[in-house]
């Protein structure tokens, strides 16, 4: 992906933003920055970005700035339906979320973790794991350093494992994961969603982009992430802490394997 020379306009200016900032940066774009805060509140960040040629707006997020852009890279916080980023999706500009941007530049395996509880506990825990079976690894996304950061690295170790958010997921084209784990889902961020099914549709978005050679993890015990095993294109690893899973028909279909949480 080139990006010398385009016009790039980065969405919201939080961690993420600003690690956006600066990878855009390095890579030649020329850089524009929409946030909702008065440029009281951004004194910090326009600080810690004072070396990058930047056309601001603050305080508030309008149709004409997002308009002329060659891309659109959005902050988790910011969403996804607000009336600039659909005009201009009108206008045919790309729409993309940090991680779908960093995705494209990531040269390592990636374990991609959702769910509505535990996604942190999980990914810190999965880290662990491989390091201590040797494995260099990187651990971050939605905890710890923004995936956009690690892609601006040499990118020396062996595996990257991060925690994604459903926000993260609804700005994602080509995201595909090694191995995408979905945890479980409850209802959560119904403020953001027109409703319940509308969340677990951006939960599945961790899937979408799988072939048969990458793998689904999903949680048996929780019934809305057992559904997904007949719908994904990926193979598919079925998890429990409470019983055995019945394996059924999915058994004939080499789909489905079943390891037993400690």
């Amino acid at each position: 992906m080139d990006l010398k020379n385009k016009k790039v306009l980065v969405v919201g200016l939080a961690r993420t933003g600003l690690a956006t900032v600066r990878f855009l940066a390095g890579r030649g774009a020329r850089l524009k920055v929409s946030e909702t805060k008065p440029a009281g509140e951004l004194e910090a960040a326009r600080k810690a970005l004072a070396d990058i040629p930047i056309e601001w707006e603050m305080g508030g997020h309008t149709v004409p700035f997002f308009g002329d852009v060659d891309l659109i890279v959005v902050s988790p916080g910011v969403p996804m339906d607000i009336r600039p980023l659909a005009q201009a999706r009108r206008k045919k500009i790309p729409v993309l979320s940090e991680v779908e941007l960093a995705f494209r530049f990531l040269r390592r395996p990636l374990i991609a973790v959702t769910g509505t509880n535990g996604k942190t506990t999980t990914t810190t825990l999965i880290g662990e794991m491989l390091r201590a079976s040797g494995k260099s690894v990187f651990v971050g996304g939605n905890i710890g350093n923004p995936l956009i950061d690690y892609v601006g690295t040499p990118q020396k170790e062996e595996w990257v494992v991060a925690e994604i958010s459903s926000f993260q997921l609804e700005g994602i084209v080509v995201f595909r994961p090694t191995i995408g784990v979905l945890l479980n889902i409850t209802e959560d961020h119904l403020d953001r969603y027109s409703d319940f099914q509308e969340y677990i549709r951006a939960k599945a978005r961790i899937f979408q982009n799988q072939g048969k050679e990458d793998t689904a993890l999903l949680n048996a015990d929780d019934p809305l992430t057992f559904q997904f095993a007949h719908r994904v294109e990926s193979q598919v690893l079925l998890f429990s802490a409470q019983r055995p899973v019945p394996l059924g028909s999915f058994l004939e279909e080499g789909a489905i394997f079943y390891q037993e949480a400690d």
